[in-house]
């Protein structure tokens, strides 16, 4: 029943993104500018940023993660944890610099991205 609540939300959260805002930015709708499958091994890993994206919107499917937004790469036991079946979403100037790595297993990031 607990799935069911979080896939739930987590597809009301998608809709609800294409029409946010990123808070340095107008009240301009965002549209879909991609998507792909990150894999997350034991090297740190991150986004393919499609031109235009603002945005990511992902799913952590298979196994925990760790993310680091500042440009230096995660280890399994430093950054933000990101346990599977959870969703992120990170909106800044760049994509770049956000990096993952897996805590114990080989993880799947389902990630969609946005942009004006």
């Amino acid at each position: 029943m607990r799935r069911t609540y979080m896939l739930a939300a987590g597809l009301i959260l998608l809709a609800a993104l294409a029409y946010a805002e990123c808070p340095s930015t107008t009240r301009e709708a965002l549209h879909p500018r991609g998507y792909e499958t990150v894999t997350v091994s034991s090297t740190a890993v991150g986004f393919t940023v499609p031109a235009g994206a603002s945005m990511a919107v992902f799913r952590v499917e298979t196994a925990n993660v760790r993310m680091r937004d500042d440009g230096t790469d995660p280890t399994s036991t430093v950054g933000t944890l990101i346990e599977s079946g959870l969703f992120g979403e990170v909106c800044t100037g760049s994509l770049s610099p956000v990096r993952f790595i897996r805590v114990t297993g080989d993880a799947t990031l389902g990630v969609s991205y946005y942009g004006r």
